[in-house]
């Protein structure tokens, strides 16, 4: 098989895959909190090819005695773009949104945390308490506070939430403060992965402490603290943007095209070279 085939065909792999984050992106324009991916690429086996003797002995040529060759391109990692996205409101009480590069901290039922951006939280009667609501979101996962317990508030009561996470109640009884949100300031990006329904965890091996700072352990002064806000009756949009992710998706099929020729040439041209007569 020769060097044209296998790097079309590595290549249309590769792009692909591109094609089909492109798709992903575009597939949840409108999914609260979503934040788009973007692909990294890298050369696949890479060799120098030396240049026939004659070849770097001609008068008056410089040529290199050797040049690359390679086969192709495969994806080699994922990003997530963490930019803000918009945010749209929404007048509940349960709703919320983050201005600025933070995460809500989750909990599943296995007890494993993760991590998200997605506040369409709900108020739903806590098992474990009768006569409180738990604060959980779509998925079930329940909401984390500052102390690491999920989030649990009288049932039946008023829910208020202020910018820094701090949560207030008001019933028949009067007015309590229970607790602060959990948030979690996003200092890596690259030691997240997703998860599912727009979840996050820590890439394996990472360290939580390099990747996230808990904002409630900022210190006064600190310029993270003022870039990171909770905001009430509101939801983030995906920060999708749709003419970009459309070019994008024009130039990959541009040269998905030009992977496809390529192959097709090569097989040409070695159907031609079987059926050679002497």
């Amino acid at each position: 098989m020769n060097n044209s085939m296998i790097s079309s065909m590595v290549s249309l792999g590769s792009l692909q895959q591109r094609l089909d984050l492109l798709a992903d992106n575009i597939a949840n324009l409108n999914t609260n909190g979503y934040k788009s991916k973007d692909a990294s690429f890298v050369d696949t086996l890479t060799r120098v090819q030396q240049q026939a003797k004659d070849m770097t002995q001609l008068t008056g040529r410089s040529t290199p005695s050797g040049y690359n060759l390679g086969f192709g391109a495969k994806m080699s990692g994922l990003s997530l773009d963490f930019t803000q996205g918009e945010i749209k409101d929404t007048g509940l009480p349960t709703d919320l949104a983050i201005q600025g590069n933070a995460l809500f901290r989750v909990r599943a039922a296995d007890g494993s945390d993760a991590w998200t951006r997605v506040g369409d939280f709900q108020l739903h009667p806590d098992p474990a308490n009768p006569g409180q609501a738990a604060l959980v979101t779509s998925q079930g996962y329940s909401v984390l506070d500052t102390t690491g317990q999920p989030v649990s508030v009288p049932a039946n009561s008023k829910l208020q939430i202020a910018a820094d996470g701090t949560l207030t109640v008001t019933d028949a009884t009067g007015t309590f403060d229970f607790g602060q949100l959990q948030l979690d300031y996003v200092n890596r990006p690259e030691g997240l992965v997703e998860l599912t329904d727009n979840m996050y965890g820590l890439v394996s091996g990472a360290v939580q402490g390099d990747v996230l700072t808990a904002v409630d352990t900022l210190a006064d002064g600190d310029p993270r603290l003022n870039k990171v806000s909770v905001r009430q009756g509101a939801l983030e949009q995906s920060n999708v943007d749709l003419s970009k992710e459309m070019t994008d998706m024009l130039q990959v099929q541009r040269a998905y095209q030009l992977s496809a020729r390529a192959l097709t040439s090569s097989e040409a041209m070695m159907n031609m070279a079987n059926h050679l007569r002497g």
